[in-house]
């Protein structure tokens, strides 16, 4: 069983593809149920996508999935998916992940499975068997003995589940990953030469119920945590200060977020292609901002310097976008725009609070990182989500936490063909949103 394999195969690299379709990646979130299929030919291709929305109001995540799944079968025939393989991740809310010290076993990878297991039942309060659990060592990090582990968990309950929503829509469930682990894989291809194992990058997943917080040395995976806040938790803050519906809150953030005023850079100029054929910009960043605001940052303080150009010396995050992007020939992206925005009236106003507070969470994972690795700290934050389609609230963030940051469109940098089927989803526009979905289309198939 792909999610309950007490291993590390869901990390070991990308999945070999032969050519033809992928299986579909489902990913059930609180704003609705995204769906993708890539064709593998000489480049990934976008196939088909398809977004349902979800406008159930319950907020509880059990009942939410349950309806969603039940939901699945009709959603995915009448969205063009081809085959019988499908991939899917289980909803952050709805998944255990917490860094743990523990003092495992050498030489013993199914002794120290099953401690993390106990553990993890222990602080959830059932028994290991009735979880489906990955863990992965932090390497370079611990203390006294001791082994810094990310383990994962769910309730085997909700694997069954997702398995007879795949078999009554007649597919076969091939694997089940962690958000955190599938949003990552999507983004491998960003660091994958030799010296980009140097790069440490944080990707933060702002979802509508959840936010995701994810360290990275390169694309190895080194700190992960859900936070239980998210778009929800603005319209929130806002229905109580202005005593209106969770709808009308909606629109108030969406206004406030909207980036009225925001000012875009030109577009940048086309991106040169080397004569190995391999287009070395970073078109996954396909709507890019960067902090510039000479603010002074109350939330947090890094223990770095800045650097010319970036955040935090007033100026547009130029130095790190400029390595970042364009390592082998110096070219700027296609699709990347620079965004400046007034944030002013973000800190008057209702949300400015909440907002603070999703950034000190944030924040804290920070502090944690560089705890875990003192020479090593985070240069660069990549915004993803839906959430992150909001430049104003990006850019709050980004300048609060100091960091060169970036909101990526990862779809940009899939092939396009003139038989691709999308429903419910424009991706001639940017979409953070679909990161996940499209990591999971790289994740190993190993159920």
């Amino acid at each position: 069983m792909g999610f309950g394999k007490l291993n590390l195969t869901f990390l070991k690299g990308l999945r070999s593809n032969a050519a033809g379709r992928g299986p579909v990646a489902v990913d059930c979130g609180a704003s609705g149920i995204k769906a993708l299929q890539l064709e593998f030919t000489d480049t990934p291709t976008v196939a088909a996508a398809a977004f349902l929305p979800w406008t159930d109001p319950t907020t509880d995540p059990a009942k939410r999935l349950s309806a969603q799944l039940a939901a699945l079968p009709k959603f995915l025939k009448s969205a063009g998916m081809k085959g019988s393989r499908m991939v899917a991740t289980v909803p952050a809310a709805q998944t255990y992940c917490k860094h743990l010290q523990l003092q495992l076993p050498e030489d013993d990878p199914t002794g120290a499975s099953e401690l993390v297991a106990g553990a993890i039942a222990g602080q959830l309060g059932c028994e290991p068997h009735g979880l489906c659990v990955r863990h992965m060592v932090v390497p370079s990090a611990g203390s006294a003995g001791r082994s810094e582990v990310i383990g994962m968990a769910v309730g085997r309950g909700l694997v069954k589940q997702f398995m007879d929503a795949a078999r009554a829509a007649g597919m076969d469930l091939v694997a089940i990953h962690p958000e955190a682990v599938a949003l990552l894989r999507g983004f491998d291809s960003l660091a994958r030469r030799g010296s980009d194992a140097d790069m440490v990058s944080v990707y933060i997943d702002l979802g509508a119920a959840t936010s995701k917080v994810i360290v990275a040395h390169g694309t190895e995976l080194v700190f992960a945590k859900v936070v239980q806040l998210g778009g929800q938790f603005l319209d929130q803050a806002i229905a109580r200060s202005r005593n209106c519906s969770m709808a009308e809150a909606g629109d108030i953030r969406r206004s406030l977020l909207s980036g009225s005023g925001a000012r875009a850079a030109p577009a940048a100029a086309p991106v040169a292609t080397p004569a190995d054929g391999v287009t070395t910009a970073l078109p996954g960043l396909g709507a890019a901002m960067a902090a510039a605001s000479k603010a002074p940052v109350r939330s947090f303080a890094r223990a770095t310097p800045a650097e010319p150009g970036s955040a935090d010396s007033g100026g547009i995050a130029s130095s790190t976008l400029a390595a970042a992007t364009e390592r082998r020939v110096g070219a700027q992206p296609a699709g990347l725009q620079v965004v400046t925005a007034e944030v002013d009236d973000l800190d008057r106003s209702a949300i400015g609070e909440a907002v603070d507070i999703l950034t000190d969470e944030i924040a804290l994972c920070l502090r944690y990182h560089d705890g875990l690795f003192p020479a090593k700290h985070v240069t660069r934050a990549v915004f993803v989500g839906g959430e992150s389609q909001s430049v104003v609230l990006c850019q709050h963030m980004a300048r609060k936490l100091r960091l060169s940051s970036h909101v990526a469109d990862p779809l940009a940098r899939m092939g396009r063909t003139d038989k691709l089927t999308a429903v419910g989803v424009d991706i001639t526009k940017p979409q953070p949103g679909w990161a996940v979905p499209l990591g999971l289309c790289f994740c190993p198939t190993d159920l």
